[in-house]
């Protein structure tokens, strides 16, 4: 129980200061997207551009920049987009429409967290943000040595490793919007 508590803290505190480290977007209604990157601490985002059959449109990394920084999309056709930017932990997704001569960016944001897997000696954790989350070990030779299936709205699994022979193993996890894999040595 304790165990629990901690690792729900610690997602706590990870969760804000990784909501304050990201950017905003932003628009005039013209044909431009403003993202402003003032909070970025330090770290690179990933911004990419995808049209309604999710073609990646535009595709680059912020580094280290605290500026805003102004998409023109005015060559785009008119239809639906989606702008999503990521810090390898936090994903965030926001809907903008291009008709005419106007952007309309949706004022909802989609957000999600990507599976931390910690290992230690003896044990493999796994946090998630659920409903629902596939967690799987296979052994070097990629032999399934565990499945499982975990629905909950918040995921803390501990798996102990104490018992498997010396080898490499990789444990996934996988949610509706994120996976994660993770590659161990058990000596």
């Amino acid at each position: 129980m304790k165990t629990n508590f901690i690792a729900i803290l610690m997602m706590a505190f990870a969760t804000v200061s990784i909501a304050s480290d990201m950017p905003t977007v932003s628009n005039d209604k013209s044909k431009t997207l403003t993202i402003a990157a003032s909070s970025l601490k330090g770290g690179t985002i990933d911004i990419t551009i995808f049209d309604a059959q999710n073609n990646t449109i535009h595709a680059e990394t912020i580094k280290n920049e605290k500026v805003a920084r102004s998409y023109d999309v005015r060559n785009l056709p008119n239809g639906k987009y989606v702008i999503e930017m990521s810090n390898g932990l936090k994903t965030t997704k926001q809907n903008f429409e291009i008709y005419s001569s106007e952007v309309f960016l949706d004022k909802n944001v989609e957000t999600f967290y990507a599976p931390v897997v910690n290992v230690s000696e003896n044990f493999v954790d796994v946090n998630a943000v659920g409903p629902k989350a596939i967690i799987t070990f296979v052994d070097q030779d990629n032999n399934l040595l565990k499945s499982e299936t975990v629905t909950s709205s918040t995921i803390h699994r501990r798996f102990n490793v104490a018992k498997l022979p010396a080898g490499i193993y990789t444990v996934s996890v996988n949610t509706k919007e994120k996976s994660t894999s993770k590659t161990f040595e058990k000596k």
